[in-house]
């Protein structure tokens, strides 16, 4: 029986030796759990995990993007059927593609400083160099309405949730509410006009239901909530109380998920939680840190909040009361973001180029990912895959589950975008004049 097992041992050990010498390359891969599951001429998977494996699949959009300017901006219409990419150079405008098959479906002509979708996927607002908007029909290729009257340079366009409504922020200091359909200027707000340090924007965003906003100012303690319809003031949201109540001025804001909430952070580490319809304080948390950033969980029961100690906090929302101190790392966290299913936290700290994923519910430490530029990563929809770009030549995708590198896009860097469904990730070219696409199986 013995001699009969050495025979066979013998004969499996000499094919495996010959297969060896045939293909060395494929055998290595095999013995240090590395496979490239793919042809090296358009696709680029290094490193595939192999329990969790995601072949990506170049494919370079046909239109020749070479011949245009530096791209600013990408992204998906929400509906995930086309790319949006904008260029400056000689042909400055907002190109639109097939994600699918790359084609070129439409071109919007005309500056593109930055450029907002309405959800139905019909419509964008776009900003352009001499201070106007215009709105675009996607599916004509006609402009709809040119909305004028802003003094400074755009800072934000945001459409609300029925494409009704567009707010338009600029560097004048002033919020504008427009009537989409009609091009009438609804609201014209000024009252962020105290101007005690230079440069400071004012910022404005929708209810996600869409029936009220907020508009916030960093040099200014008073957040102020409208109604969307008119652009009606419903408070002045002002803390009278001098206990842990912030009366700072503002830093950020956020609604949460639901619309039910909306947070104001501020200079003096406080963050406010506000009815985010009728603009009443309801609670606060005393973050005792100096907060660079702060974001809801997707479910809304939890606040994260990044520290310029290097701590990040996790707040329950309806106890206004913190439940976990995550720290490994003694330098600033400048970024926070949960996973789609809000069990998975990253934070960034840029001064040392990492992120920690970290388990929302255990509070244990998941692993510590290089990011170069680490404030520029995301999730993927579905919250498995972690993405990190640089400026540079790289883009790099982790797993959420262990932080394993996935794979690695050379010649690939920010800004990288998902599509609404995962299922395809893109991303500027080094060249900094193509787009990549990538599908992710």
């Amino acid at each position: 029986m013995c001699f009969r097992l050495t025979i066979a041992f013998l004969l499996a050990l000499t094919t495996f030796f010959c297969f060896v010498s045939q293909n060395k390359a494929l055998a290595n891969e095999i013995l240090n759990g590395s496979r490239k599951m793919y042809d090296d001429s358009n696709v680029t998977s290094i490193n595939a995990n192999k329990n969790q494996t995601a072949n990506v699949q170049k494919i370079v959009v046909k239109q020749s993007l070479k011949q245009t300017g530096k791209i600013s901006k990408i992204a998906f219409t929400p509906n995930g059927q086309l790319l949006a990419v904008a260029a400056s150079g000689d042909e400055k405008a907002l190109k639109l593609f097939n994600k699918e098959t790359g084609q070129l479906k439409t071109t919007l002509a005309g500056s593109v400083e930055d450029f907002a979708f309405c959800f139905d996927s019909r419509t964008v607002a776009i900003s352009t160099s001499n201070d106007k908007v215009n709105i675009w029909d996607i599916e004509t290729g006609q402009l709809k309405k040119t909305l004028t009257g802003q003094k400074g340079f755009v800072t934000e366009i945001e459409f609300n949730s029925d494409c009704k409504r567009l707010l338009i922020s600029s560097d004048d200091r002033t919020v504008r509410l427009w009537d989409v359909e009609s091009g009438q200027l609804k609201k014209r707000i000024t009252e962020h006009k105290r101007i005690l340090l230079g440069g400071l924007f004012v910022k404005a965003s929708f209810n996600p239901d869409g029936s009220t906003f907020i508009t916030t100012s960093m040099d200014d303690s008073k957040p102020r909530l409208w109604e969307a319809n008119g652009g009606e003031l419903i408070k002045t949201m002002k803390v009278e109380s001098t206990s842990v109540y912030s009366t700072g001025d503002v830093r950020g804001h956020s609604f949460s998920p639901d619309g039910r909430i909306v947070a104001t952070s501020s200079f003096d580490n406080v963050i406010n939680l506000w009815n985010g319809h009728s603009g009443k304080v309801e609670a606060s948390l005393n973050l005792e840190c100096d907060a660079y950033h702060f974001a809801f969980s997707p479910d809304g029961k939890l606040i994260a909040t990044a520290c310029r100690d290097g701590k990040s906090k996790i707040w329950d929302v309806s106890k206004a009361a913190l439940i976990k101190t995550l720290s490994i790392i003694e330098r600033r966290a400048t970024t926070v973001a949960f996973t789609s299913d809000s069990q998975v936290l990253a934070a960034c700290h840029p001064d040392i180029d990492k992120c920690n994923l970290w388990n929302v519910q255990s509070g244990e430490l998941i692993a510590t990912v290089p990011a170069d530029d680490g404030h520029e990563t995301m999730f993927s929809p579905d919250g498995k895959l972690f993405v990190t770009m640089d400026n540079k030549k790289k883009v790099r995708v982790w797993s959420t589950q262990n932080g394993n590198l996935i794979s690695e896009l050379t010649d690939a860097r920010f800004p990288a975008v998902f599509s609404p469904d995962g299922k395809t990730l893109a991303a500027v070219g080094s060249d900094n004049r193509t787009v990549i696409l990538w599908s992710v199986l």
